[in-house]
């Protein structure tokens, strides 16, 4: 429980079950808001933290793909400059 008397939400079993529950379609038909009232696990957060939670959860599946395409790149990036910077150090470090 934290420190507001909130039962942890990546801990919770509701967290697992509201995974189940999009990857099923369930909000296609339905809002958040009646979404928590089909299990009993979703009860034990109020609407508005539940709502937030579905939101946080389709946010995650939404952007994903493009975060992995994106720090895939940076990596490269950063690999080049790291190569062209320790060549320059090395090269530098003999002339001094």
């Amino acid at each position: 429980v934290t420190s507001r008397g909130k039962p942890f939400w990546d801990t919770h079993p509701g967290n697992a079950l509201l995974k189940f529950d999009i990857a099923e379609g369930k909000l296609e038909n339905m809002k958040p808001a009646g979404l928590r009232l089909t299990r009993a696990e979703y009860q034990d957060f109020s609407v508005r933290d539940f709502c937030k939670y579905v939101h946080q959860e389709l946010r995650c599946i939404r952007e994903k793909p493009y975060d992995t395409r994106l720090r895939r790149g940076t990596r490269k990036v950063s690999r080049s400059i790291t190569k062209k910077f320790s060549r320059t150090r090395t090269s530098s470090i003999g002339t001094c």
